[in-house]
């Protein structure tokens, strides 16, 4: 990614909250609100799935984010900024995912996690 294309996402993130908007529900892995707001950690990701589609048929993610830029109302009601954890939680739970990552998915959230490190 660009410097400037960069840039252009964090002012889509920026606009749409800058940071994590998952809710306390209870069925993803943090028990209250999720509090990332590290642009780093920070995805766009589209409320009713659908966002491959979407960058295709705007011409990739680069013409995505502009293309929501110039209309902000659409990217309000279109789009909501998850950390990746989150958004991955969320891809599983509405099978977002596709076979093989669901598989890798799976086996990675079936391994217990000891102290500081993944064991199988």
């Amino acid at each position: 990614m660009s410097k400037y294309e960069a840039e252009k996402r964090f002012q889509l993130i920026e606009f749409l909250g800058g940071r994590c908007s998952c809710p306390p529900s209870g069925d993803c892995w943090h028990e209250s609100s999720c509090r990332v707001y590290d642009d780093r950690c920070l995805q766009l990701d589209h409320i009713n799935g659908g966002g491959s589609l979407d960058a295709r048929r705007r011409g990739g993610n680069g013409q995505m984010i502009a293309y929501y830029l110039k209309h902000l109302d659409e990217a309000r009601r279109n789009l909501q900024i998850l950390c990746a954890n989150c958004n991955w939680v969320k891809r599983d739970r509405n099978k977002e995912v596709g076979t093989a990552q669901r598989r890798w998915l799976n086996n990675l959230l079936s391994r217990k996690i000891e102290k500081g490190s993944l064991t199988p």
